[in-house]
Formats: structure tokens, sequence, C-alpha cells
């Protein structure tokens, strides 16, 4: 999925604090507390055990529309995930 934010989601181990060198640029988080990272490095921060729960940012930095139905967006001026449904973004959970 790619959208017009760039943004990923990125939680750290869940087993321990955690500092890593993507790119030249240096990332740390502690578990419970996902960072957003630009697209481009997500795949370092996965291959050193980082999880990625999918693109993210402000709700005014969502795209307008996702690229395919199914697609998730962890929206952080709301607190919780969208996913495309066609036509909107609605709550992951909830549906509205």
């Amino acid at each position: 999925m790619t959208t017009s934010s760039g943004l990923m989601m990125m939680h750290p181990s869940a087993v321990r604090n955690d500092t890593t060198k993507v790119n030249g640029r240096t990332y740390t988080s502690t578990p419970g507390s996902p960072i957003l990272v630009p697209d481009f490095d997500a795949q370092g921060l996965e291959a050193n055990g980082w999880i990625n729960m999918g693109y993210g940012g402000t709700t005014a930095q969502r795209p307008a529309t996702g690229r395919f139905v199914g697609d998730t967006y962890q929206n952080t001026t709301l607190g919780y995930a969208q996913v495309w449904n066609g036509a909107t973004w609605n709550h992951q959970t909830t549906g509205a």
C-alpha cells in the first residue's frame, strides 16, 4: 500500500527498549509507544524486530482514499485505526 502520507506506525520489540539506526537515522522507542517513521525506513526497522502497524499520521495527513479496500491507517488524531471500505475511512472495530 502507498499513500500520500508516507509514514508508517512502528512498534519496537515488545521485550526491550530499542534504539535502531536505519539509513543514517536513529529511532528510539519503548514497548507500547509506537512512533511514526518514513515508509522507506520501515523495512529496515522490521528487519531489526520492530512491528509494522501500517500507515499512520494525523487526520490531516491521511490520504483522501485508500488504494485497496481493506487498507488501514493509524489515525493519531482520533487515536484508532481506520480502514478504507472503498468509499470512506471507517473505525477499524466499529465500522463507524
